[in-house]
């Protein structure tokens, strides 16, 4: 009787071969939906910023999913809601703000969705700078203090523990991010005194260094207001021109979320640098300069030293040419009468001959 040979042995073998593989895919359906529960339970958190969103990535870790409204880059002052976004307002289980009215469009959604009280506002507790023009307005960019930054960090603990959010690995990242925020105000202060005492004056486009400023005992000059919106006043570009003169500076800054055009204008015409662009309201991209809070900060005033303390372009040759161009634009002036005068007497001899 001739053999029969199976190709994957015999029978007996082939089913037990079966059941293994039923069984691996039985607990890799279990680890799936595991999963995937384990997603579908996990809390919520929703900040206004990406600033924001950083200060609570560290503390919360991989245990709560952290979202950001405004995305990476991206101006607060001037982002418009999508409709998205109402219904990630409604599913979050924590919503963090800075306030100080730098939301207002998020205040609105929140106020429309109904859930104010999951709001938590970071800015509680600090010290606002308020604006000598306009009596209910306040400066929101706290975070550029770092010492004020920890009392975001703080707010941030605290809301999460009035929302039953916290854990011991949540308290202990805390710890941690606050001793780490310490050593970063330090550092700051300690590199913006290296700064010539002569050259210490920051001028950037709009008025988010305040807070940074008064910090670390550093004047700053904005010339347009704390909002992106706000239109640069001639009074304003004037005084920062007269500073700039009187001081003999070195460099001036733009954010990087601003049009540089007008910046790099300005320090063409007055031979001076214009330094490393700044971040003031959003974070970078992720594999940038500016991919933290932390990194951030430390940029912004690496990039200060280092542009306040380089020597000017050629301050006796700008001089020079701005002198050039003064002369020039006179000659104009006067050419512009004279040159119609002929067009007119010109003009009228012909229709004389005719």
């Amino acid at each position: 009787m001739a053999k029969t040979y199976h190709i994957l042995g015999s029978p007996q073998k082939w089913s037990v071969l079966r059941r293994l593989l039923t069984l691996v895919c039985i607990c890799l359906c279990v680890v799936l939906v595991a999963d995937l529960s384990a997603q579908s339970t996990k809390k919520t958190i929703l900040c206004s910023t990406s600033i924001i969103a950083d200060m609570a990535q560290n503390i919360v870790g991989e245990e709560i999913d952290v979202q950001t409204m405004v995305p990476r880059g991206a101006d607060p002052h001037l982002y418009e809601p999508k409709p998205s976004d109402m219904q990630r307002i409604k599913d979050a289980d924590l919503i963090l703000i800075n306030g100080l009215n730098l939301e207002r469009w998020l205040e609105k959604l929140i106020t429309n969705v109904g859930v104010s009280e999951r709001v938590a506002i970071l800015t509680e507790g600090v010290q606002p700078i308020r604006s000598a023009e306009h009596e209910d307005s306040t400066d929101p960019h706290a975070w550029m203090d770092v010492s004020q930054a920890s009392m975001y960090v703080e707010n941030i603990l605290k809301a999460l523990r009035k929302a039953g959010l916290d854990s011991a690995k949540i308290e202990e990242r805390y710890r941690d991010y606050q001793s780490k925020l310490s050593s970063l105000h330090q550092e700051i202060q300690q590199l913006i005194q290296s700064i010539p005492a002569d050259q210490r004056l920051l001028i950037t486009t709009h008025d988010a260094f305040s807070y940074f400023g008064r910090a670390y005992d550093l004047p700053v000059n904005p010339l347009m207001g704390i909002s992106t919106e706000a239109e640069i006043r001639s009074l304003d570009l004037s005084l920062a021109i007269q500073k700039i003169a009187e001081k003999k500076l070195n460099c001036i800054f733009v954010e990087h979320t601003i049009n540089p055009k007008l910046m790099r204008q300005l320090s063409t015409d007055m031979g001076i640098n214009l330094g490393e662009p700044l971040f003031a309201d959003a974070l970078g991209s992720k594999d940038g300069p500016a991919a933290t809070y932390i990194q951030m900060m430390r940029t912004n005033t690496q990039r200060i030293v280092s542009g306040l303390s380089k020597p000017q372009i050629s301050p006796e040759k700008s001089s020079d040419d701005m002198g050039f161009l003064s002369i020039l634009g006179f000659f104009l002036l006067l050419a512009v009468p004279f040159t119609l005068l002929a067009y007119v007497l010109n003009h009228r001899n012909k229709i004389t001959h005719v």
